[in-house]
């Protein structure tokens, strides 16, 4: 029984990649020159793309904020949705699949103000994949911003398996604490010791402190 629950943790579909991916804690040292880090990482030979945020599928920054779609009058049509705040790259570094529209892309410069949903989200909003696409959520932080859906990712756990998947967003946003490294398959020894130079070249004398996310995953279920 012991072994087959193992087995079941370690090869079950997380909806995201887990392998391969290099997590650099507490970039935010670097200041200014975070962005100029992460472009440096990418050109690294065994680096296949990066992604800056503090928001990850395994224990790490959460936040929740209430929407409602344009047109609600209701309070009750308030939903509550996980709410992070990525860059233009996180959703394919992860391997987060995208079931109907797109993923944030640079050459549209009106995703500053875009959205993108998970199934679970659309579910509560009452809606299809396919309707969702184009509607507009209003949050209701300070600034009651208003989001125009461009995607809707396929579910992926980001709790323990006890969790049903929530209701959860992407957002671009600049709050990013961790550089999220993808590998290409190999020995990545070297390729850590060409981004540490690389972090010594940004953030001289601060520390360097680095993690992969499948022994961040192993660590949740330790017990």
């Amino acid at each position: 029984m012991v072994f087959q629950q193992l087995s079941y943790i370690q090869n079950k579909d997380l909806g995201y990649q887990k392998e391969q991916i290099l997590i650099i804690a507490d970039v935010y040292a670097a200041g200014e020159k975070v962005n100029s880090f992460k472009e440096e990482v990418k050109k690294l030979g065994l680096v296949q793309n990066a992604s800056l945020s503090s928001y990850l599928p395994t224990p790490s920054n959460r936040s929740d904020y209430g929407f409602q779609l344009e047109g609600a009058e209701q309070a009750e049509e308030t939903v509550q949705l996980q709410y992070w705040r990525v860059d233009h790259e996180y959703i394919n570094t992860l391997g987060i699949e995208i079931i109907t529209g797109r993923a944030f892309d640079r050459s549209f410069l009106t995703d500053s103000s875009a959205i993108v949903l998970n199934e679970s989200a659309v579910n509560l909003l009452h809606m299809t994949p396919e309707e969702i696409i184009g509607k507009r959520l209003t949050s209701f932080d300070d600034n009651a911003i208003s989001h125009t859906v461009i995607g809707v990712t396929k579910n992926f756990h980001y709790d323990t398996f006890k969790d049903e998947i929530g209701a959860l967003s992407f957002v671009l946003g600049n709050f990013s604490t961790k550089l999220i490294v993808k590998l290409l398959p190999g020995e990545f020894t070297q390729t850590i010791t060409s981004i540490e130079e690389k972090w010594e070249a940004v953030a001289a004398g601060q520390l360097f402190n680095y993690y992969f996310l499948d022994d961040s995953f192993n660590d949740t279920y330790q017990s």
